[in-house]
């Protein structure tokens, strides 16, 4: 079965304090964190990848570090970059 959308607004709405609302908070950044260190742990340093920056720009660069929450990249350009890991995709230079 799958939730959707309206099932999760539907459940939030029922919540009767803000405590009970922090703690289903705490359990949703967790649930995030855990899935960033999955993405993360896909990317090895000295991979080429891409991402679109700011301003939709493609920026394509060359890993050199892995952390639990960012990645470390120096661009083609020579620019250093942390980014989040959902951002990232496969490219070459």
């Amino acid at each position: 079965m799958e939730i959707t959308e309206k099932d999760v607004i539907n459940y939030l709405n029922k919540i009767k304090t803000k405590d009970e609302l922090y703690h289903y908070h705490d359990i949703l950044k967790a649930r995030a964190k855990q899935i960033e260190q999955k993405i993360a742990s896909k990317f090895n340093v000295g991979d080429k990848v891409k991402f679109i920056g700011k301003y939709g720009n493609e920026v394509k660069g060359t890993i050199t570090k892995v952390n639990q929450k960012t990645i470390k990249l120096i661009s083609t350009d020579n620019i250093r970059w942390k980014v989040s890991p959902s951002l990232l995709s496969y490219g070459e230079d």
